[in-house]
């Protein structure tokens, strides 16, 4: 049997020869399965597991789900891989977790793999080889993660891989303008703009990259687009170097520097920080929000006692 293909981005789907497996079946079980395929670095304890994938259910019921949709995964694997080959998803009696030699790949790894390996380098010093997993890389991006899930665990990690999809095409945005491959670069801005409309930087870099192809008036609409979006998004004008590439590109002055100086992704971490750590502060931030609400309740009280003693 050919290894499993697991499309993470977009939405969810299982395949093998190009051909999408339709029994994959079932809300809670893609939402098991996804979870360990986006945590394979660490072993899951069951009890971790049922709290955070069935957050608002009792702890009894919580560990019955994850029994139930744990064997309905493996039974569902099983009919899918090799039988000489490791079970994808292993399961002790407290742990769970995913076997990294089993036959499957996802989106999601082969788009970490490459933004790995170009972590720290600026865009400009790319060479073709490292530009080619890029493109590769950003073409996986079919959508943002699990893009009709809303669930905590599944909004935090899809907005730390959208920023690292931006940041991998600032990258090919300052590859393609040192190698004059205006059209590419440009459309690769547009296509940050599809998730990020106000995104100031990105409307700068089209600017240049208009200009220096030659379009000067599609350049001074690029302005015109960034002045719009920024005012109805964040009620706020664009920055004096915008303005000042305005001028200078609408005074037909020649265009000097580049671009690429900060299109190290040094914003995005190579790892998300642990999950965890998030739970941890928001237990904490909701244990704080019930002291203050006790708080309250205290002070309304004692106002009230107050005022009926003197009355």
């Amino acid at each position: 049997m050919a290894a499993l293909d697991v499309q993470l981005f977009g939405t969810f789907s299982v395949r093998r020869d190009d051909r999408e497996l339709a029994h994959f079946g079932g809300a809670k079980m893609q939402e098991l399965f996804s979870y360990l395929l986006l945590h394979t670095d660490r072993r899951h304890h069951r009890e971790s597991l049922a709290a955070t994938l069935w957050a608002d259910t009792p702890t009894a019921q919580a560990r019955k789900n994850l029994r139930q949709t744990l064997w309905q995964l493996q039974t569902t694997l099983a009919e899918t891989v090799a039988p000489d080959r490791p079970a994808v998803v292993a399961v002790e009696s407290d742990w769970v977790f995913v076997d990294t030699q089993a036959d499957l790949t996802t989106d999601v790894e082969l788009f970490e793999r490459a933004a790995s390996s170009v972590q720290g380098v600026p865009g400009r010093d790319l060479d073709a080889a490292a530009a080619a997993r890029l493109r590769d890389a950003v073409g996986l991006y079919r959508g943002d993660l699990l893009a009709d899930w809303y669930q905590d665990w599944c909004i935090y990690r899809r907005e730390w891989l959208q920023q690292r999809f931006l940041a991998m095409i600032d990258k090919l945005m300052a590859y393609c303008e040192v190698h004059a491959e205006y059209e590419s670069a440009i459309d690769f801005g547009e296509r940050v703009l599809l998730y990020d409309r106000a995104r100031e930087t990105t409307h700068y870099k089209l600017m240049r990259l208009r200009a220096l192809a030659g379009d000067r008036t599609g350049s001074l609409r690029q302005f015109e687009r960034c002045v719009a979006a920024l005012h109805a998004e964040l009620a706020v004008r664009p920055a004096r170097a915008t303005v000042a590439l305005h001028e200078q590109i609408r005074d037909d002055r020649p265009l000097t520097g580049t671009s690429t100086a900060h299109d190290v992704d040094q914003s995005v971490p190579e790892t998300p920080p642990p999950h965890a750590d998030v739970s941890r502060y928001l237990q904490q931030l909701g244990l704080f929000l019930l002291d203050l609400q006790r708080q309250v309740q205290h002070d309304l009280q004692a106002s009230h006692l107050g005022s009926h003693h003197r009355n």
